[in-house]
This record gives C-alpha cells, structure tokens and sequence, in this order.
C-alpha cells in the first residue's frame, strides 16, 4: 500500500496514494530503516481508516500523539492527519468545561475552581505540551502549602489529570504530566463531629425565617446533603400521609436508582416542615440557599 524507498544519500521517503487519489510522498529524511519501516506501518494503518471512514486504533493514536510536528505536518499536509493544534492551556480548559454538558452546575463550579488553580500557577497561555511530570509534582507541592484541606488538594489534581488526559486523547500532548503524581488520601476523622440535638434545637431557634430552620432540621435530623439535595427538594417529594420523603440526589444520579432514596418523615422534621410550607405554599422551598449564594 505504501512503499518505502532511499535515495543515493540515505534520505529515505515514503509513496502512496493519498485519500484524494493523487500520489503522495513524505520525506522522511536520514531516519533509520527500523524506525522508517514502523512510520510506514502507521501510515498504512492511518490510509485504511481514512478511506473506510473509521476511526484509528488506540495504538496508532499513541503513536500520532508522540511523533514531532514537523512529521505530524507532513502527514497533514497529505491528508492523513488534522493539523495539529497547539492550544493554550487556559483557553482549553475554560472551553472543555463549557463543553461539558452532561455535567452538573455544581460539578462546574469545583471544575472552575481547579481551572483557576491552573491558571495561578501555570499561567493561561502556557503551552501544555511543555508541562513536564517535575513541574505536576510542582504543582502537587504548591496546593498543599497553600493550606487548602487534603479534600480540596485531592479534587484540584484529580481535575488536573483529567484535563491532561483528554489532551492526550485528542492528540495535543505526547503524555500526562500528572500519570504519577500521587494524590493525598482525604479521610480525616477529627472532622467528624456528632451535633447534639439540643444544639441544633438552640441554632433554630435563632434562624432568621423558617426556611431557614427547614434547611437545618432537613440537614439534621433528615440526614440530607446541604446544598444539593436540599435545594433539589420540592413540596411534592414530601409524602404527609405515608410519612416519607422522596430524596432527589443530584450527586448520585448516574446510580442504577437515579439519585434518588426514601427516608421516614422523622416527627423532627413535621414542624419546621409545615411551618415553610405555611410560608411558602407554591414555590421551591429552600430557595434561600440560592439567593445567598450557597449554590
């Protein structure tokens, strides 16, 4: 299908015809007969997946993703390749996270918080194809001397690898910098903190309205995520005569009971209950958590 030649000077090349029908050559230069003879087997590969419409194995995009530019502009140039791009590591970012339209606001906003992580320490416009593993480990060090909690450190590598990933996977960089890096473990048990009931009792009776005293019986006594599955709760998930509450969870959608759970109408959670819905008889409840900025 191709075939690969040296002139009189050891400069070697490869002919075939190209997807357009014309015949085609790539110089290859004073490269080795091996190293020539595998260019040649991608090539081959890269002009079955090009005229069948299909898309290239795995291992062919390995190997496009590791060979020089000027190389990768020659099988461009013959129609076999897109042109490479090189892109800034800001603006990728920020457009892969708009991209993302199967991910969740609040999802979105911890991604943001790893985009401007990157972008304090690497700069927007740096080249991701210049980030080397020292300078992920680097960045590794940074976060935990920032003060931020192992959790936070945790999220902000675990976003940093998966964009890099995706850069390999399209193509723009030879490796993952961050492959390696390890991230730090997360459990702390002196975070743990039992809140009698007694406590909680005294911290409602200072809530400002009842929505808010809701929020805190919901998150108390109901055992409910705050913000996520709190905010998601509507007048209509709340069972009176069953004495249940359908939990709409938003961080457990993609379980096989899609994100939700039933729990009892804890006699706790009767009075603050009735007393938001007194209130607010129509509209979400907790919409409070909304307006000041918690979600």
């Amino acid at each position: 299908m191709a075939s690969l030649s040296t002139d009189k000077r050891g400069n070697r090349r490869l002919q075939f015809k190209a997807p357009n029908g014309k015949r085609a050559t790539v110089y290859l230069g004073k490269l080795p007969l091996r190293q020539a003879q595998t260019v040649k087997s991608y090539v081959e590969r890269l002009i079955i997946a090009v005229v069948s419409g299909d898309n290239i194995d795995s291992d062919t995009a390995g190997w496009l993703a590791k060979i020089t530019d000027e190389l990768h502009g020659k099988l461009a140039a013959v129609g076999l390749v897109s042109k490479r791009e090189r892109v800034a590591l800001g603006a990728f970012v920020a457009n892969y996270i708009t991209s993302r339209n199967d991910v969740k606001p609040a999802s979105k906003e911890i991604w943001r918080q790893g985009e401007r992580s990157l972008a304090d320490y690497f700069g927007n416009e740096a080249p991701p194809h210049l980030i080397r593993n020292e300078q992920a480990e680097a960045y590794k060090q940074h976060l935990l001397g920032t003060g931020l909690r192992p959790y936070t450190v945790r999220k902000r590598l675990q976003f940093a690898k998966m964009i890099f990933t995706v850069m390999v996977k399209r193509g723009l960089i030879q490796g993952n910098p961050f492959d390696g890096v390890q991230v730090p473990a997360t459990t702390d048990q002196s975070r743990d903190v039992y809140v009698p009931q007694a406590d909680i009792l005294v911290v409602m009776d200072q809530a400002p309205d009842a929505e808010w005293r809701a929020i805190l019986a919901l998150s108390r006594f109901g055992g409910l995520r705050c913000p996520s599955e709190v905010l998601s709760l509507k007048w209509e998930h709340i069972h009176w005569d069953r004495k249940r509450i359908t939990v709409v969870s938003p961080k457990t959608t993609r379980h096989p009971n899609g994100g939700q759970r039933v729990i009892p109408l804890f006699p706790e959670l009767v009075g603050p209950l009735r007393e938001a819905l007194g209130v607010n008889p129509v509209l979400r409840i907790l919409r409070v958590v909304r307006d000041c900025g918690f979600w």
